[in-house]
């Protein structure tokens, strides 16, 4: 799926109705690209699944739980399972025109931006505290 930056502006919106304020209980590594959150927000259980897979990046929202694909975690998904589980999603947002995905998020550790880029073949997903790229 091509994933244009008005594509993106509604799977922004859609996101913050749903996940914005909720906290982050579970971080999974779904698969060797995938990310998955299970985020309780508005009294619910929503589960966000992030992928920067080359040929099929994505970003949203699944109706069925998560569950771990890898037997040994990634080390991105340990560092965000360290600094993102038990934080709460403070904003979500969009820069202009752009074909990015900001998630900001208030940890035990401080405040971090997880930032997807989906765009096929340069596909990215990035953890970034204070303008530092992490991971």
């Amino acid at each position: 799926m091509y994933l244009d930056a008005f594509t993106l502006s509604a799977l922004v919106d859609e996101m913050l109705d749903t996940l914005a304020g909720g906290r982050i209980q579970d971080v999974l590594d779904v698969d060797e690209n995938g990310i998955g959150w299970e985020v309780y927000a508005n009294h619910r259980r929503r589960y966000l699944y992030m992928s920067a897979d080359h040929r099929q990046p994505r970003i949203h929202l699944v109706p069925d739980k998560l569950r771990r694909g890898l037997p040994k975690p990634s080390q991105v998904g340990l560092l965000m399972r360290r600094l993102v589980e038990g934080g709460f999603v403070t904003h979500i947002s969009q820069p202009p025109w752009e074909r990015i995905i900001q998630i900001d998020v208030e940890g035990a550790e401080g405040a971090v931006s997880v930032v997807i880029e989906p765009m096929e073949r340069r596909s990215n997903l990035l953890l970034v505290r204070d303008g530092i790229i992490l991971d």
